[in-house]
């Protein structure tokens, strides 16, 4: 493994690990087990997802892996800040509302770079600095806006 991929894949589980801890803890008070577990499902499944991601890529261009590992890592911590955030009372929204559209941004963001990262591999494969470069950016700019 290679020290980015090894750090991306370390942060997701490590994320993944710390959003059900977040979960549990603002969903104290809740007394369906069943609602919990859908919850469950949904917060870890983009971290599965990129996980899975990972497993697969190794067939993906350069570009398109750095993409993927950035979105690990950017998408991750962001949805680590927040949620511990929600849980503890630091941002004022509902909870139930921070748990279903935090883990729908991370799949349509991660989505979309990758994409996006996949289609500039491809149209501009002697340029693969410059793309990396293009890549990152855009998704640690799309990430600070969101978060």
């Amino acid at each position: 493994m290679k020290p980015l991929q090894t750090i991306a894949l370390a942060v997701t589980i490590g994320c993944a690990a710390g959003s059900v801890w977040f979960l549990l803890e603002a969903g104290r008070g809740q007394s369906s087990g069943l609602l919990l577990a859908l919850f469950l499902g949904w917060t870890l499944s983009p971290f599965v997802a990129l996980a899975f991601a990972n497993i697969v890529s190794l067939r993906w261009s350069p570009v398109s892996r750095t993409a993927l590992y950035t979105v690990m890592i950017v998408l991750g911590t962001a949805s680590l800040a927040i949620y511990g955030a929600t849980s503890y009372g630091i941002l004022r929204v509902k909870v139930g509302t921070i748990f279903l559209v935090v883990p729908l941004l991370s799949w349509v963001l991660s989505a979309a770079i990758i994409t996006v990262a996949a289609w500039i591999a491809r149209r501009d494969a002697h340029r693969q600095i410059g793309a990396l470069l293009s890549v990152v950016a855009i998704t640690v700019a799309v990430s600070s806006v969101v978060a």
